[in-house]
């Protein structure tokens, strides 16, 4: 008896709140729907696509002019490096080439290395020069003479033309898509060539031309070498067989436009080029809607609208108030604001719903605050069981010093080398501090570095600078003297002659740069990602990436670069602010 009243209650519950939410859902679908279906009666199949050809042809003279300013301002950029005289003498070997160079080039190409790249090369192949990575498929070594791509470029009879084409299409070591190329000679004193420029345009550069036209895709026509690419879909591009909206289009252009079954073409020649711009404009959705709706649609859309209004006025009074104030109140959730509101709506359903968002806010409160403090936990656990990881090992290694030169029976410096060492753990086993400043560290450092003066000698070179203005700057302690341990141990204790070790730490920008660096034997760079990992035998390495990243999450780098008998860089970054991606 009571499970029949139990599930006659909830059916009349969930009947009231359903049927309410029904006609509002309902509702909600119906206004877009009518607005469209009146708008497809009215406007009719013929008016439609009259005006869409129409739209499509204005909008593709807009995108052939803003497509022809875009190529002429790259083709002059391709002009002023072909004639710029730094250029010239170092692709006929004049002279090498250098920063000033590569500052002009970057300078003529006005901060568009983003959306360009931009190549010289000789006529041999023996000089390349460029802004990224050198393209391959420039490099004139690996083609016979009638192959190269410039072999067009050395058929023009106009001494200031270029080739605009479509025909080389490449990803940069950016994963930029490279989809125009232009091509053009650089000519000696004697109007010979001696070299060419190539200018590459990628994809994105593209992205003014195509803003806000309205088309469902933009095609670039290369109509020499046949060939399509998308400027909204880079993965679509080949020859007209891929483009079956193109299957009329032929050259030389009859119209600048083409109606196809489901779709409508708009072409536009760009000046001065074998280069056409193509707008699709998609009709199909349209056709198909206006086949399926007639004067039965007209009476639903009367009768709708009555009952659209009547229920409507129903829903705000009834139901409106109440998601508007629960919708209030979880945007406030969403922002923070955790405090608990009383419920406050008459609806037996909704007075339930406010009241379990009340319990579940409530809920989440605690569980923030729980996880907070577990998670500070356990982070100020990992960071003393990594501190004090690092002790027995920096302990070790400083001991064999004391055993070295007490062999040597020489009592000053063994004093001298107990007064820097007691130092030292005093430091490493003073657990009340996290953080130490960066003066505190240098000073930990200069003393680590005393005690293998004395056993090294003169061998050991060893410069420190500290940045004054960041002095006080706090750190988590011992990041600095493991690395300078490292170096010593690891890469100049096996180096014959001279042993260099620089240490410095400056303020650049918004970030302070940490750097220890020295001439020694250095490693192997395909080992780099290992030495700082967890299960690495260098455990220093692994400590201080790990405590940096505890300390600063993303507002922190821990870089090492190395070279094979020349020596090892370790570079700690730390940001002011938050970095964005």
């Amino acid at each position: 008896m009571n499970y029949k009243k139990t599930v006659s209650k909830f059916s009349i519950h969930f009947s009231s709140l359903f049927a309410r939410l029904l006609v509002y859902f309902l509702i909600v679908m119906l206004i877009p729907f009518i607005i469209l279906v009146f708008s497809y009666i009215t406007i009719g199949s013929n008016v439609l696509r009259n005006t869409l050809t129409t739209q499509s042809e204005n909008t593709i003279v807009l995108a052939s002019a803003r497509m022809q300013s875009l190529i002429d301002e790259y083709r002059h950029k391709t002009y002023l490096i072909s004639t710029d005289g730094e250029v010239k003498e170092v692709i006929t070997e004049k002279k090498d080439a250098s920063g000033a160079l590569y500052e002009e080039l970057f300078s003529i190409m006005s901060g568009d290395t983003y959306l360009a790249t931009a190549s010289a090369i000789s006529k041999d192949g023996r000089v390349r020069i460029s802004t990224h990575l050198f393209p391959t498929q420039y490099d004139v070594r690996y083609f016979s003479n009638d192959t190269t791509p410039f072999f067009e470029v050395d058929r023009l009879s106009e001494k200031n033309a270029s080739i605009i084409t479509t025909q080389y299409r490449y990803l940069t070591q950016t994963n930029s898509l490279v989809v125009l190329n232009i091509l053009r000679a650089i000519r000696d004193e004697k109007n010979e060539i001696s070299g060419y420029v190539a200018l590459d345009v990628h994809q994105e550069a593209f992205e003014e031309v195509t803003k806000g036209l309205g088309f469902s895709d933009l095609l670039l026509i290369d109509s020499e070498n046949y060939r399509v690419s998308s400027l909204f879909y880079a993965e679509k591009n080949g020859d007209f067989s891929l483009f079956p909206s193109l299957e009329h289009v032929s050259f030389p252009l009859s119209s600048t436009s083409y109606a196809n079954k489901g779709s409508i073409v708009s072409i536009q020649n760009i000046k001065n080029t074998n280069l056409y711009i193509a707008g699709i404009t998609e009709t199909s959705w349209y056709e198909q809607a206006l086949n399926q709706f007639g004067l039965i649609i007209l009476f639903i859309i009367i009768v709708g609208t009555v009952i659209a209004f009547l229920v409507a006025l129903y829903i705000s009074r009834s139901i409106g108030g109440p998601i508007d104030r629960l919708a209030k109140r979880m945007k406030n959730v969403e922002k923070g604001d955790l405090a608990p509101l009383p419920p406050e709506s008459s609806i037996e359903e909704f007075h339930q719903l406010e009241s379990s968002f009340n319990e579940m806010v409530e809920q989440i409160s605690t569980l923030l605050e729980l996880t907070r403090e577990e998670e500070a936990k356990v982070q100020e656990a990992e960071r003393k069981a990594l501190e004090a990881q690092i002790n027995p090992h920096f302990l070790y290694n400083t001991l064999n010093v004391i055993t070295s030169l007490a062999k040597m029976n020489k009592q000053d410096k063994i004093q001298q080398i107990s007064v820097k060492l007691g130092k030292l753990l005093r430091n490493a086993i003073d657990n009340r501090d996290a953080d130490v400043t960066l003066k505190e560290s240098f000073s930990l450092v200069e003393s680590y570095l005393t005690i293998q003066h004395i056993r090294y000698g003169n061998k050991l070179k060893a410069t420190c600078y500290l940045d004054e203005s960041i002095e006080d700057v706090k750190t988590p302690k011992l990041i600095i003297q493991p690395l300078i341990e490292n170096a010593i141990i690891h890469g100049l204790e096996m180096k014959m002659g001279e042993w260099i070790l620089e240490v410095e730490a400056k303020r650049v920008e918004e970030t302070i740069v940490i750097r220890v660096k020295d001439n020694g034997i250095g490693f192997d760079t395909s080992s780099i990602d290992s030495l700082t990992t967890e299960s690495s035998s260098h455990i220093g390495l692994y400590n201080i990436k790990r405590r940096l990243f505890l300390r600063y999450k993303e507002r922190a780098t821990f870089n090492i670069s190395s070279y094979a008998e020349k020596g090892t860089e370790v570079t700690i970054i730390l940001y002011d602010k938050e970095r964005e991606y």
